[in-house]
């Protein structure tokens, strides 16, 4: 199935006043999906296997990530020790989740999660 056939469904369905609690509903309705049937997946015209996690920046987001929820805030430089990676590649994904408003960065260099 191509984004196309189903972009009329997903106009039709989408809740634009809450679009936050359209996104849980379908991501619950994905996961009733996968438990009932299978993976469905696959039959996506855009569907490709997922890449390994490690090494990968989704790994670096994940630990940044972590690393803010069990913390609440940290500095940059706190990060880049917790997360164990080149800091140049840890303060290019801090920067990107901050852009993406995940994330949350003061003057004092200071990182929290955005909520």
């Amino acid at each position: 199935m191509t984004d196309k056939e189903i972009l009329s469904v997903v106009e039709k369905t989408l809740d634009r006043a809450h679009p936050r609690q359209w996104y849980y509903a379908l991501m619950d309705y994905g996961v009733h999906i996968k438990k009932t049937i299978g993976n469905v997946n696959i039959q996506s015209a855009h569907y490709v296997k997922q890449s390994p996690l490690e090494g990968s920046n989704r790994q670096v987001r994940g630990r940044v990530i972590k690393a803010l929820v069990e913390s609440h805030h940290l500095t940059l430089d706190e990060l880049v020790e917790i997360v164990d990676r080149d800091p140049e590649w840890v303060k290019r994904v801090v920067i990107q989740l901050a852009k993406e408003g995940f994330l949350g960065i003061n003057e004092k260099q200071e990182v929290t999660l955005n909520k």
